[in-house]
């Protein structure tokens, strides 16, 4: 993706071919700085931490964070607890569990001297292939806006509400989620988004509209409550959003709110589709919001914002004692997603639907 004029991913590989190179999403939009990451250590810290941020992304960086630790130390024991770190970093995410455990099975059967070279190809095999399915993913959103464009004057702007972890910043380059969008202003259809600012941690309005105005994509930033008034108003064609997680039943683990804004979306008669690569299906959940593993953000994500100039503001007044709640995700039924956009086109989120795009996945743990 185009940053200041050049192009930029969010994670690569040093000249020296083993360490990464990270973009640390924490400092922007204030400054745009990367980060060396040397250790398993580092790269768990930065996915915990939110320097890294997305599925997708985080699946990418916890494979290369394996290869780290079989640089250190190729025995079996320390591949259990570099996985077991990793996964720990951030539990929710099928991509990365499943990133883990492709580690896992390929090379513990390995001899421990040959481990290190083989984690590093694998990594970087699958970063290849999160890549080449994104740029898919997005062609088959592509399709999807050109059809919501079609039932609009020709020329017309299509508007899109992103939700959740949306941008390229959540992937390697493009991003499951705006992959299409990227590809359609780049081919020229009018698009503009509607940046759901997505809070406590503000992730839409410094992130995904900093990279969207480098890129040049017309957006608007709104407060996150305002997304069911301008679908009522009809200015939303449609909704792209992005899962944490995906069950076998088609039910959406997503960044928390998106359940309402699927909710309104339905009520508005607006699609709501769910861009996702497969790694982000699980087979071994089925029933909705009991299957999934939620995660407890920090309650000091809600009650302070970081200001201009990156000093810490407490927004809750200092006195009483003040009890915070800080879901990460909610889920969104099945029944509420219009389809779901992977690298196999776009898919009903049902059973039979996800069993016949994927059947070599049936059966299989994971």
């Amino acid at each position: 993706m185009l940053v200041r004029g050049q192009k930029l991913r969010s994670l690569m590989l040093e000249e020296d071919g083993w360490a990464l190179r990270i973009v640390d999403q924490r400092r922007l939009p204030r400054e745009l700085v990367t980060v060396r990451l040397e250790t398993v250590e580092q790269v768990a810290a930065a996915i915990r931490g939110r320097a890294l941020r997305g599925p997708v992304l985080c699946a990418v960086a916890a494979a290369y964070g394996v290869a780290l630790a079989m640089r250190k130390d190729p025995d079996y024991t320390a591949l259990e607890e570099a996985c077991g770190t990793l996964r720990q970093a951030r539990p929710t995410a099928a991509s990365l569990r499943m990133a883990l455990d492709m580690m896992r099975q390929r090379l513990g059967p390995l001899e421990p001297g040959l481990r290190e070279r083989a984690a590093f190809i694998l990594a970087g095999q699958l970063c290849d292939d999160e890549i080449a399915s994104t740029l898919t993913i997005g062609m088959n959103g592509l399709q999807a806006i050109g059809e919501a464009a079609t039932e609009r004057r020709r020329g017309q702007t299509v508007n899109i509400l992103l939700r959740g972890d949306a941008g390229w910043l959540t992937g390697i380059d493009l991003g499951p989620v705006s992959a299409a969008v990227y590809l359609c202003h780049d081919g020229g259809l009018p698009v503009h988004v509607w940046v759901a600012e997505t809070r406590p941690l503000l992730d839409g309005s410094k992130l995904l509209a900093w990279e969207l105005a480098e890129h040049g994509v017309a957006h608007t930033i709104i407060a996150d409550n305002a997304a069911p008034h301008l679908m009522q108003q009809g200015h939303i064609d449609m909704v792209l959003a992005g899962a944490e997680a995906i069950t076998s039943d088609g039910d959406v683990c997503a960044r928390i709110g998106t359940y309402g804004t699927a909710l309104a979306a339905r009520d508005c008669g607006i699609p709501f589709l769910v861009a996702s690569p497969s790694s982000g299906i699980d087979f071994r959940l089925e029933d909705g919001p009991g299957s999934f593993i939620f995660e407890e953000r920090p309650g000091e994500e809600v009650t302070r914002v970081i200001g201009e100039g990156g000093e810490i503001i407490s927004v809750v007044p200092a006195s009483g004692t003040r009890l915070v709640a800080n879901p990460a995700h909610d889920v969104t039924p099945a029944r509420l997603v219009t389809g779901l956009i992977t690298e196999r086109g776009v898919i009903d989120a049902n059973r039979d639907a996800i069993t016949r795009a994927f059947p070599e996945r049936v059966g299989r743990p994971g």
